[in-house]
């Protein structure tokens, strides 16, 4: 699936993330790369290596305990403009048409 959007001019300085659910599958970021989208290549694989210091996280099973009613921030992938070595997403750059 295609999706194309205009950006209204005073949002494009603005972080815009685009979710499936509460999983990101683009994030625009302009003060990690303002001239590229981050678009999902691989998703999650629930090693909650994210998740570590997080109270939510059940000790043993190592799955959310609030799911749906999870914080905003944790929808957004851990790796995008770092190295986060234990998580499994990918992303490919898009270039952003200006």
């Amino acid at each position: 699936m295609r999706l194309e959007i205009d950006i209204p001019e005073w949002a494009d300085k603005s972080r815009i993330i685009v979710l499936a659910g509460i999983e990101c599958i683009a994030d625009f970021n302009p003060l990690v790369d303002p001239d590229n989208v981050f678009v999902k290549e691989i998703r999650c694989n629930m090693c909650a290596a994210c998740c570590d210091d997080c109270e939510h996280v059940h000790p043993k099973h190592k799955y959310c305990m609030i799911a749906s009613k999870r914080f905003v921030a944790c929808c957004y992938d851990p790796n995008i403009g770092r190295e986060e070595p234990k998580c499994c997403i990918t992303h490919k750059k898009v270039p952003i048409i200006k």
